[in-house]
């Protein structure tokens, strides 16, 4: 695999978006903004999580075995040292979180797997994408009931956020439950509801990894039709200049009226990869 271009972009002082590449494994992690208190790191706890769980996996994905097994031992320690910062009473809410595109290359085989919302645009014969929806699908939910908020008092979408703080807490509450939305955290369980494929290297072309800040670029703030569309653009754009793009037109609807959501921007990271049809 060649990495072609990357990027994590935060508007904040903090990114809680967390990427790495290599020409074996690349991965975008997208950390959960906490809602409560820290219990790990009095600065943030998602930042914390995402650069640990990173170090953690790179170790465990050293040698040529399924990176579903270097998850798996990844969970387990994280598991191991969160515990130590919790009693018997902690709310699990208060865990940090993350979703997770990941790339992994064996000797003939690419991996793909993503958990949570991040997504996986790829090229086989065809462009395809390898996503989860039940987070979108609950966050469908709470905008819809944000854009009625905003309606019936005459405010903004923006305005309108503290209005429904609590229905999106009793969304983080339902993480890694069946009738709710699955990503990491410290429950190893949770691995199994990820999308995973194994293709030939072969029959791999290009493949970009996204946090949901950056698939925004199609799926929300409707820059181009879809995700078919992102991955021709990619092409001939670098990512650097995606962001911008992305970045505008946030700023534009900075009231979140023309396109409803819970903030202005979200942290957005992109890795596009290479892999080897075309060698």
């Amino acid at each position: 695999m060649v990495i072609k271009d990357s990027l994590s972009n935060s508007t904040r002082t903090y990114n809680e978006d967390y990427i790495y590449t290599s020409n074996k494994l690349s991965y975008v992690l997208d950390g959960a903004t906490g809602l409560r208190n820290n219990i790990i790191d009095s600065n943030n706890d998602v930042v914390w999580y995402v650069s640990k769980f990173s170090s953690l996996l790179n170790e465990n994905a050293r040698n040529d075995e399924s990176i579903l097994d270097a998850l798996s031992k990844t969970l387990n320690t994280m598991k191991e040292i969160i515990m130590e910062h919790v009693d018997d009473n902690y709310n699990p809410s208060d865990i940090p979180s993350a979703c997770l595109a990941l790339v992994h290359e064996l000797d003939d085989d690419i991996e793909l797997y993503c958990l949570g919302d991040c997504s996986i645009i790829y090229e086989t014969d065809q462009i395809n994408l390898l996503t989860n929806y039940e987070i979108r699908n609950l966050d469908d939910e709470a905008i819809k009931e944000l854009v009625k908020i905003a309606h019936e008092k005459k405010i903004s979408v923006h305005d309108a956020y503290p209005f429904i703080l609590d229905k999106l807490i009793s969304n983080r509450n339902l993480r890694n439950k069946p009738n709710g939305y699955y990503n990491l955290d410290i429950d190893e369980k949770a691995l199994e509801k990820g999308r995973y494929l194994k293709i030939p290297k072969n029959r791999v072309g290009r493949i970009i990894l996204l946090s949901d800040g950056m698939s925004a670029y199609y799926e929300t703030m409707n820059i181009v039709e879809d995700y078919k569309d992102f991955f021709e653009i990619t092409k001939y754009k670098k990512s650097t200049e995606l962001c911008i793009e992305l970045r505008r037109e946030e700023i534009l609807d900075k009231d979140q009226d023309m396109h409803p959501r819970f903030k202005v921007s979200d942290d957005a990271s992109i890795i596009v990869i290479e892999g080897d049809k075309y060698e």
